[in-house]
């Protein structure tokens, strides 16, 4: 049983103390005065601060599964108040009621605007409660401390810190702004720093003069604040406590913890995958007081649960499914017909005690430049071609549970660069609609033909504005002759901006010539980009407000654009003033891989091609699951090159013959002249009949792979039978046949039925040796971790004696990987295969 104060002869059990600023809460209901005309019935004084996250403790710990008896002291009821009185802080918010989400549940009680808070004009109250839960304190389990920066922390009085002496209890302290600061953080940092955890939210870190991104990822956040924490002189202090918990709002949180073996924190992100950072809240109205302090509950009835291994990730899961709860239910009416709102505690202490649904949890890498970190390639383990695989057959909510995903209107990506553009983009043109600007706002939008320009920023436009900007005026200035065509399209911009509505506009290939000069258009932008005007004849006219996209032709990404010119013809086209007046940009990858190190593109094209199969052949879907021939999938997937981008890809299932049919068979494909137009036919039928690797033909092939072994030149005994090999080396022979077509995709090769083998290819010296290195780095890869070299190989003590990097490796352990390559043509013969070469380029040949 919790209570507010330990009584005489109250059970034995946990101590928590809670302590800190106190403020008197005025919530004032925006209502008609005409239905509610008694100010004292609209805002009568409640307890805010320490006093309500101690009442909101003593609840949640009140019945704990499988914990004694909590006792919890927190500071004395309210006496007698008046706004502004000089002794309390007082705090003043204005509340309304708004519809909610779904607009079927209950409306809500929101903060509609923040008024402020008047300090005390003395710590002597707060002194007071401290001395009175000073001797509370030195007995405690757990001791959480409310630092609102309105005095506690400014308290100096050695004889208050009684609790970091004798059982040296878990101390809770959650700060605001400003972060890290005054002589209570002093003196618990120097002796207390080792069973000290902080709570802060992220905006108070923000405000700290650090450079953290907000809502692109949550990759990039999560790594811009760890770098802060641990290079920032102002912050650095956080990492060097024993956890520090910085919370995302209703979207998650991060925990830092100290490592006695590395001088750098371990970081761990929860997260909510379906949203950004801030995301959910967007999704409802408003706001509400009181998050952290769910977070902060949930910590403390974590500690006293399990004091010396507490499950910190669990209490975050808890906190952040309160302050859910806390924000759809909104603040509390005293009863009906009455605007007196208060703070739920019983509803939201019940959902600490509840079982919470659980966040993505992912350990954070500290940044760095060797390495370009995804959750996408974490949680897919490398195996990016098998999740795309299941992206297309499934859907991308069942095949990247965990992944991030950015999703705009009708557009949805995985791949962190371009959630991160498009996150931009959105932002920006989410500030420019509260904004008064009279200047068009300006996006460059580049990469390659077909990569979906257009699609992704109306998408972005639709998903943050709505109705409020118009269809899209798309203008191609490779089709315009003169600049006088130009200022009739200005006219018509101008035109619909008149209506009411934001125009959005696109300006095609705005990096075309004009009449033969390199970026000639250019100039004629600068004063509508500036200040919203441009010149017809002898008259300027004004535009108004719009949002101009300019949409490269010749430039894959931004920082390609102009690099073909010379820096002196960059200047004189206007190159530096264009770029100057765009406000962002975004890079559109697009179905094609740029380059050996894009290895996102199989991903993209999974959600490019399972959107475009939704829009334009939904029989072929049984519930979310698509019936379609794994050959199929695995062509689309997998060939080398789109030739005009998304386009082909989409053209490829328009000719296809799916009318009138339940599944994407390999019959529907449409005929090799017509494939011509949009892939390396060639390329796409080979990988249409490359086989299945899995079942009975994987079985044989393993064999053969063994029995090549065997016979090898460096045996000199007896062959063993497959079927009397322990079973991890039986799976390293199916590894290593399962990893054939991805040696022969590195050379530029595919594997095709022996029939449709007009020329079976043979390896080259230079690629056998370069894909015995990879074979001994998949296999090294593959015994998976714990394993070391030895002379003599034991597997039951994880010993090999070739458990070597390929440079260390004796000349005879290397011909042993050299002969498994030169036997591959053997190998995949047995099951009535040949090798061919296609027109694909080979992987990291770019």
């Amino acid at each position: 049983m919790a209570a507010s104060d330990p009584q005489p002869g109250a059970p034995s059990g946990s101590v928590v103390v809670v302590a800190g600023d106190v403020t008197i809460d005025w919530n004032l209901a925006h209502v008609p005065l005409a239905a509610h005309g008694s100010t004292d019935d609209r805002m009568p004084p409640h307890r805010g601060g320490a006093a309500l996250l101690g009442d909101l403790v003593a609840l949640a710990a009140d019945a704990l599964p499988d914990v004694p008896p909590v006792r919890v002291s927190s500071p004395e009821p309210l006496g007698a108040v008046a706004p502004g009185d000089g002794e309390h802080n007082h705090s003043y918010a204005l509340w309304s009621k708004v519809p909610a989400a779904d607009r079927s549940s209950t409306p809500a009680w929101r903060v509609e605007t923040l008024l402020g808070t008047d300090r005390a004009q003395s710590n002597e109250r707060t002194r007071q409660e401290w001395r009175r839960l000073g001797a509370a304190a030195a007995q405690a389990d757990v001791v959480v401390i409310d630092d609102a920066a309105l005095g506690s922390r400014d308290l100096s009085d050695p004889r208050l810190w009684e609790m970091t002496r004798n059982r040296r209890p878990w101390i809770v302290l959650k700060q605001a702004r400003p972060i890290a600061q005054g002589p209570l953080w002093e003196h618990l940092t120097a002796a207390a720093a080792d069973r000290l955890i902080v709570v802060v939210a992220i905006d108070d870190l923000r405000d700290r003069e650090i450079q953290v991104s907000r809502a692109l990822s949550w990759e990039r956040t999560a790594q811009d604040l760890l770098w802060e924490l641990i290079n920032a002189p102002a912050l650095n202090a956080l990492s060097q406590v024993a956890h520090t918990l910085v919370s995302f709002g209703p979207s998650g949180a991060m925990l830092v913890s100290r490592r006695d073996d590395s001088p750098h924190p371990a970081c761990t992100l929860f997260y909510d995958p379906a949203v950004a950072e801030g995301g959910w809240e967007l999704e409802h109205a408003d706001g509400v007081m009181g998050g952290t302090d769910s977070l902060v509950a949930a910590l403390a009835c974590r500690l006293v649960g399990r004091p010396e291994v507490p499950d910190l990730g669990r209490a975050v899961e808890a906190g952040v499914a309160a302050a859910r709860l806390l924000h759809l239910r909104g603040y509390e009416e005293a009863g009906p017909g009455r605007t007196d709102l208060a703070f739920p505690l019983d509803a939201v202490a019940g959902a600490l005690r509840s079982e919470a649904e659980p966040l993505v949890e992912v350990t954070v890498p500290e940044p760095s430049a060797d390495r370009y970190w995804t959750i996408l390639e974490d949680r897919c383990r490398g195996a990016l071609v098998a999740t795309a695989t299941e992206v297309v057959r499934r859907g991308p909510t069942a095949a990247l549970a965990g992944v991030p995903l950015g999703r705009f209107a009708n557009l949805t990506t995985a791949d962190r660069s371009e959630i991160e553009s498009f996150r931009g983009v959105a932002a920006l043109i989410g500030e420019y609609l509260t904004t008064s600007a009279n200047a068009p706002l300006c996006i460059g939008v580049f990469g390659p033909p077909g990569a979906g320009k257009s699609f992704g920023v109306k998408q972005v436009a639709k998903a943050v504005a709505g109705g409020l900007v118009s269809s899209a005026l798309e203008f191609n200035l490779a089709q315009l002759s003169s600049p006088d065509e130009l200022a009739d399209a200005f006219h018509l911009v101008r035109d619909t901006a008149l209506s009411g509505r934001i125009p959005l506009v696109f300006w095609d290939e705005f990096d075309s010539d004009l009449m033969g000069q390199p970026l000639g258009w250019l100039r004629h932008f600068l004063a509508p980009m500036q200040d919203g005007e441009f010149r017809h004849g002898q008259l300027t006219h004004r535009i108004g407000r719009a949002i101009f996209v300019f949409a490269g032709g010749t430039a894959a990404r931004v920082e390609e654009f102009g690099r073909g010119l010379a820096e002196e013809d960059f200047r004189r086209a206007k190159g530096p003033d264009f770029v100057s007046r765009l406000r962002g940009f975004v890079d559109v990858l697009g179905p094609n891989p740029h380059g050996p190190e894009d290895r996102y593109a199989v991903i993209r094209r999974a959600l490019l091609l399972r959107a475009i199969l939704e829009r334009q052949a939904p029989q072929l879907f049984d519930g979310s699951h698509l019936r379609i021939d794994s050959g199929v999938l695995r062509a689309f997937l997998e060939v080398s090159e789109y030739r005009h981008g998304a386009r082909s890809l989409e053209a490829i299932v328009a000719s296809s013959h799916l009318a009138g049919t339940g599944r994407y068979a390999r019959s529907s494909l449409p005929p090799t002249a017509q494939l011509s137009l949009h892939v390396e036919p060639e390329d796409f039928e080979s990988l249409v009949q490359h086989p299945d690797l899995e079942g009975p033909l994987l079985e044989r092939l393993a064999q053969a792979a063994h029995r090549v072994y065997e016979e090898g030149p460096a045996r000199n005994r007896a062959p063993i039978p497959f079927e009397d090999l322990p079973a991890y080396q039986q799976d390293q022979n199916r590894a290593n046949v399962r990893d054939i077509p991805a040696k022969l995709a590195r050379i530029g090769c595919v594997m095709v039925p022996g029939s449709a083998a007009s020329t079976p290819a043979e390896f080259t010296d230079e690629e056998v040796e370069r894909l015995a290195v990879d074979e001994h780095a998949r296999w090294m890869r593959d015994l998976g971790p714990g394993w070391q070299h030895g002379a003599a190989s034991d597997p039951s003590r994880r010993i090999h004696e070739a458990y070597l990097p390929w440079e260390k490796l004796p000349n005879e352990q290397q011909d042993k990987d050299r002969e498994l390559v030169r036997r591959i043509p053997a190998i995949i013969r047995e099951a009535g295969y040949a090798i061919v070469r296609t027109h694909r380029m080979p992987e990291g040949r770019l």
